[in-house]
């Protein structure tokens, strides 16, 4: 069974993965597309960023 920080653990993971995804198969090709070399950078600077977090937050929830 979960207890609550745990399962806050779990979703915190869940929700960076998802916001992760969507940089990766969206937003960076988006922002290529239009040019925009500024917002690529930074997106792929919060998807670098997100990703840390997500291993920090990974071996926590096991």
């Amino acid at each position: 069974m979960l207890n609550d920080t745990k399962y806050d653990k779990v979703k915190l993971l869940y929700k960076l993965s998802k916001i992760c995804w969507f940089l990766e198969q969206h937003a960076i090709d988006n922002a290529e597309k239009e040019g925009d070399d500024k917002a690529v950078q930074r997106l792929k600077e919060l998807k670098n960023d997100i990703e840390k977090h997500l291993a920090s937050l990974e071996p926590m929830c096991k």
